[in-house]
């Protein structure tokens, strides 16, 4: 009668030096011989010798989060910032404030208004902004403080009436005086017809200052929200004592 071998005949435990043919690690050991695989499972020790001790950590069933959440989070403030800070140079505010019917004054000033108001405002400054952040938002408010505004619309205020006054210097009725001397008639047309553009003129001066008035007016609002979200130097100073 035939025999068949199992392997059981030439059976003898392991030594730890010893790790099962085919196999490599604990959890690629071969089942083809099951009693080794069950003494090495009792038994617990690991591949050198060394015990293998059970993980007390739960696999987690959530996605890893990002690293460094607060660092990504700050370079997204200091990006807004920095565009901020770009749309606020010294040649837009005065662009803003001495041209302010113009197609690209218009689009500066309501993509400055989409990018500083409460709710952005919020997201740049966080819970507790750094000191870059509150740096940041300080010198934007400085640009924007009523002192700097109104030194911008004085001069540009300064510099149209300057300008009207110069464009009209050559209609004064000085030289319908003289006209009215030589052909009464033709003098009068002339006096009625400056008359009328200068009406024209004086309401769309009007029109141009209050412009100018209104944009002064935004960007103040613009750097009151930008001082007020800046914590105060003072309290940052004390802290950092």
């Amino acid at each position: 009668m035939s025999s068949i071998n199992t392997g059981l005949n030439t059976y003898r435990p392991l030594q730890p030096s010893e790790p099962p043919q085919g196999s490599t690690t604990p959890s690629g050991a071969s089942t083809k011989n099951p009693q080794s695989l069950s003494a090495m499972l009792d038994s617990g020790p690991g591949w050198g010798n060394q015990p293998v001790k059970p993980s007390s950590v739960k696999a987690s069933t959530t996605p890893a989060s990002d690293p460094a959440p607060d660092a990504k989070s700050e370079q997204e403030s200091n990006q807004r910032l920095s565009g901020i800070r770009n749309m606020l140079s010294e040649q837009n505010i005065k662009a803003l404030l001495k041209d302010p019917e113009s197609p690209a004054a218009s689009e500066l000033l309501s993509q400055l208004k989409d990018s500083i108001n409460k709710d952005t405002i919020g997201m740049l400054r966080g819970a507790s902004p750094s000191a870059q952040t509150s740096k940041a938002l300080r010198d934007l408010g400085a640009r924007l403080s009523e002192s700097a505004i109104s030194k911008g619309l004085n001069e540009s205020m300064g510099a149209y009436v300057k300008s009207i006054e110069r464009k009209y210097e050559a209609e004064r009725f000085d030289n319908s005086l003289k006209l009215a001397l030589a052909d009464p008639e033709s003098a009068w047309n002339t006096a009625i017809s400056q008359w009328d553009r200068s009406q024209g003129a004086i309401l769309a001066s009007q029109a141009h200052v209050r412009h100018i008035k209104e944009n002064a007016h935004t960007l103040r609002s613009l750097g009151a929200l930008l001082n007020r979200a800046a914590p105060d130097q003072t309290a940052i100073d004390k802290t950092a004592r």
